[in-house]
């Protein structure tokens, strides 16, 4: 199959922003599979042309933004990966432009790109929102071919117009669970009819987890650090890190917490806290600087990660269960995206005190159900979703 992705971000200089690595990751899983891939994506600022072996069009690309014309100019490349790659310089600073007309000149130029082929790739794959109107301008562009369209949707951004614009004229789209019950409560019509109608798939994240965890080292991990910080050692006390910002809402659920038989974790000290852990020895302790949060996760039994849906995914990783507080949804515990098997969080409405103390009441009753709770924090670790699990996961939804 010939798939083009096209993506705000790719092939980005150190430090590499998730949404370039997650989009190499793919298109390399996607190659692995024997399909051919492009990937059209703006220049990276401070890109070496030469040490990518880029070829630059002699010809610039002239686009209509807003009644001014934009050049730009198209480079060709091969990834060592065998992804062929068309990156778009403006010819003028992107500084000068609006996010909108950066997405515009991205778009258009990525048309100018597909019809200059001389074998039209059969789907195009949208990743986030910047390309979000792609769908629609190849829907109505009659010179592209019959190329076909599969949406990302990581944010909204708050570009609902783009948003609704590429879902109304994308074939699937693949939207962030979040997203969609966004969508719903926010009467989001383009979005809540493509649900409805199954042309939308709702994920807890289109992107695989990578870290295998191996539940003996997790339970050891767990007694060392109720060891370093002083707390009891107790496999039957939920372990909880509370790594939330502490706002007035927060600070008080985190004071309604102590009251509860588990215990607490922060990753550094807070104002007014040191006194705080000082009368809780046995429920409160603050981790050192030297200890990475990466093994604070891998240690504890649950995280409070609020609304932050990276922090929830992290936790999983490491094979702990998150704890989100998420408006408008059912304060169970839920099963999240089932296609790529990403785990099980507790979910609870909001971070007040009365929610997150219900939601600790229901992991301290998992944490006693021993075997059940080590089968539920397993499911991720013991399921390494790799990056071609997610490629056949999106190609089925192309089929």
């Amino acid at each position: 199959m010939q798939i083009a992705i096209i993506s705000a971000e790719f092939l980005n200089s150190a430090p590499k922003s998730r949404a370039s690595a997650d989009v190499e990751l793919l298109a390399n899983a996607l190659v692995a599979l024997d399909h051919e891939v492009r990937v059209i994506s703006p220049l990276p600022a401070g890109m070496d042309i030469n040490a990518h072996s880029l070829a630059r069009r002699l010809s610039p690309i002239e686009i209509d933004v807003g009644g001014h014309q934009i050049s730009c100019f198209r480079y060709d490349g091969r990834t060592s990966e065998g992804v062929s790659v068309n990156f778009i310089e403006l010819e003028q600073s992107s500084e000068q432009l609006d996010s909108p007309s950066v997405s515009t000149v991205l778009v258009h130029g990525a048309l100018e790109i597909i019809r200059s082929l001389s074998e039209k790739p059969d789907w195009g794959i949208s990743w986030g929102t910047p390309a979000a109107t792609f769908p629609s301008l190849c829907r109505a562009d009659g010179t592209v071919g019959a190329l076909r369209h599969l949406l990302v949707l990581t944010a909204f951004d708050g570009r609902h117009d783009e948003v609704a614009t590429g879902v109304a004229a994308a074939d699937r789209v693949v939207v962030r669970r979040h997203l969609a019950a966004q969508a719903a409560a926010d009467q989001f019509e383009p979005l809540v009819e493509a649900l409805s109608d199954g042309r939308a798939i709702p994920v807890d994240n289109p992107v695989p987890g990578r870290l295998e965890v191996d539940p003996p080292s997790k339970a050891s991990a767990k007694t060392t650090l109720q060891h370093r910080l002083g707390l009891p050692v107790d496999g039957q006390v939920p372990l909880v890190l509370f790594q939330h910002p502490l706002t007035d809402t927060s600070r008080e659920a985190l004071l309604a917490a102590l009251g509860q038989n588990v215990q607490l974790v922060l990753c550094s000290p807070t104002e007014g806290l040191d006194e705080v852990a000082g009368r809780y020895p046995d429920r409160l302790g603050i981790v050192p600087d030297d200890v990475a949060l990466q093994d604070v996760l891998f240690a504890v039994d649950a995280a409070v990660a609020g609304e932050d849906e990276s922090l929830a995914h992290e936790v999983m990783s490491c094979g702990a269960v998150p704890i989100v507080a998420v408006p408008q949804r059912a304060t169970t515990l839920v099963e999240l995206d089932p296609a790529l098997r990403s785990g099980s969080s507790i979910v609870i409405g909001d971070l007040s005190p009365r929610s997150l103390i219900g939601g600790l009441g229901r992991l301290q009753a998992a944490v006693q159900s021993g075997p059940r709770f080590l089968e539920l924090t397993a499911r991720l670790p013991r399921y390494v979703v790799t990056w071609e699990d997610a490629a056949e996961h999106y190609l089925q939804l192309m089929s």
